[in-house]
């Protein structure tokens, strides 16, 4: 992980960070939402995207989040999902 991320994250703290990440998500689906109703622009969801990106990397390293246990998570809610869309 980032240095710089870990630094932000202890100098602020997870609790303040917790609520910072869900304002930053509610911007992405702002953006997002603007998207797809052809409002807003890729830039924009690109920004928001890196913002909420930055935020859930404080949440991993705040909650000691294993980057093998988060991806072997994703795998199986995908292999989940593939086996509904079948």
């Amino acid at each position: 992980m980032n240095q710089n991320i870990k630094h932000i994250a202890r100098h602020y703290g997870f609790q303040h960070q917790a609520i910072k990440t869900v304002e930053e998500c509610g911007e992405f689906i702002v953006a997002l939402s603007k998207l797809a109703n052809d409002e807003g622009s890729r830039a924009d969801v690109v920004k928001e995207m890196a913002d909420v990106l930055v935020m859930l990397e404080q949440m991993q390293y705040f909650l000691n989040i294993d980057l093998a246990l988060l991806h072997t998570t994703m795998e199986a809610k995908v292999h989940r999902q593939i086996e509904r869309m079948n």
